[in-house]
């Protein structure tokens, strides 16, 4: 009985925690605007490519703990990606990359892309210079309401890469 008391008194209190665990944990990283398109010069040699060469990667970045908006925006994105796409990431022209932050594999990627959580970019690399296109806000927007819509946009937005 007395537990009961506890908890109805701090439930307020217990309602903050966990609307502010689950804020944090499908936050989209604020530090990035999303209109924006980056160009960066690709250092590492691994990452150097012919200037001549052009490719179009997609990373959706995810952390462990996801919403249902997290995941549709990963299943609307790879069902995207693999129903219109299968030619360019046959022949490699496209790569398509699912990747959890919280993955010690992972961290040097997402901190080159500042993905510290949900996070979806289009990355045009053409020779030595990459251009990243942040489509997060995008996703988030419309993934779960119009994933015809969200579908439209980042179809448009990857054959405008290729």
């Amino acid at each position: 009985m007395k537990f009961i008391k506890i908890i109805t008194r701090n439930m307020p209190v217990l309602a903050g925690v966990f609307f502010s665990l689950l804020f944090f944990s499908c936050s989209e990283n604020k530090s990035r605007n999303n209109e924006v398109t980056s160009k960066t010069e690709l250092a590492t040699d691994e990452n150097l490519m012919i200037d001549s060469e052009k490719k179009v990667d997609v990373y959706y970045f995810h952390s462990r703990m996801r919403c249902t908006l997290c995941v549709n925006l990963e299943n609307v994105t790879k069902q995207t990606i693999e129903g219109l796409f299968s030619e360019g990431i046959a022949d490699g022209k496209l790569g398509f990359h699912i990747l959890n932050v919280d993955q010690p594999e992972n961290r040097a990627l997402a901190e080159k892309y500042y993905a510290f959580g949900p996070t979806l970019l289009v990355c045009e690399k053409n020779g030595r210079s990459e251009t990243i296109i942040d489509l997060t806000a995008e996703g988030f927007r419309y993934a779960s309401r119009d994933a015809s819509r969200f579908a439209s946009i980042l179809k448009n937005t990857i054959e405008k890469a290729l």
